[in-house]
């Protein structure tokens, strides 16, 4: 038994995250712990080849309109903070998916955001997109990427079956997200970063107001029956976004949370991705209440 568990432990820490079934016959789920002890395995981290690292790099220089294009790979490798070094080194806009929203804080000056237009509208404009733990596999709550075939693919996986899956892959830089981004700030800084990026960040602005705008009349709606949008606009006058975690269940919920709610800290937006079950994101927020019992936890239903 302990070395199935070894070896269960073992699948699940390292690589690419997952689940892992144990199945147990019923006549080995009772054994000797005394004389079959088990012990705990820790999870081990892969890092890039240093000439892919340059590689992307070098095309990250050459762009014209690069995007950072980040997914839940970053959060699962515990390397928000690397991320945020890279991004503003790199002075490029951010984009997360459904599941990646809360890797980057929606309130950075580099920030466009996980849907709507104004995801799409920095997504079209790109000459090269630079991919970060995300799958590129396109469906109804990831991005595809508008007229790939003209944008250079910059795509950084742990899990190389990723590569080429949907799109050419140029470029690609394989290894755990954390030490990548390491990798690839050290290459970046090494070769002279850019300096801040002014017009960058009054374009971004000047796009957030103006895809802010469209949703205001809702968020401050007095009609009745209640506008789903005014809950979430009065939820975030008083809710603190770097205390707090918000999840949301799938439907109509899950779209309108995720589009206005502004997740300012890692796993501050709990996203369950593609499919969940209606209800699951109840038993999300009172997990992360019993993890971080002094932060607010909501759950959004309806």
């Amino acid at each position: 038994m302990p070395d199935y568990l070894r070896r269960a432990f073992t699948h699940l820490r390292s690589g690419r995250p997952g689940p892992v079934l144990l199945l147990i016959p019923r006549d080995l789920g009772e054994y000797d712990e005394a004389e079959h002890p088990y012990t705990t395995v820790k999870g081990w981290r892969t890092g890039p080849d240093p000439d892919d690292v340059t590689s992307a790099i070098k095309a990250l220089t050459a762009a014209k309109d690069p995007l950072l294009f980040v997914g839940e790979g970053v959060l699962y490798a515990d390397a928000t903070s690397e991320l945020l070094r890279f991004a503003e080194l790199a002075q490029v806009p951010v984009l997360t998916t459904l599941k990646g929203k809360s890797a980057f804080p929606e309130n950075h000056p580099l920030s466009v955001g996980v849907r709507g237009s104004l995801a799409e509208r920095f997504l079209k404009k790109c000459d090269l997109l630079f991919s970060i733990g995300a799958s590129l596999f396109p469906n109804r709550f990831s991005h595809a990427i508008p007229d790939a075939d003209k944008k250079t693919i910059v795509q950084c996986t742990i899990d190389t079956l990723d590569l080429n899956r949907s799109y050419e892959t140029r470029h690609a830089v394989v290894g755990d997200a954390k030490l990548t981004l390491q990798a690839l700030a050290e290459e970046l800084s090494r070769r002279g970063a850019p300096k801040k990026n002014a017009a960058l960040v009054d374009e971004i602005r000047a796009a957030k107001q103006e895809f802010l705008a469209k949703f205001r009349p809702w968020l401050d709606s007095n009609e009745t029956p209640i506008n789903p949008y005014r809950v979430l606009g009065d939820l975030m006058k008083v809710l603190d976004p770097k205390n707090s975690f918000v999840t949301a269940d799938s439907g109509n919920t899950r779209d309108q949370t995720s589009t206005v709610y502004e997740a300012q800290i890692p796993r501050g937006f709990l996203g369950w991705g593609n499919v969940s079950t209606l209800g699951f994101s109840l038993a999300g927020a009172v997990a992360a209440k019993l993890a971080y019992p002094n932060r607010q936890c909501v759950h959004v239903t309806g």
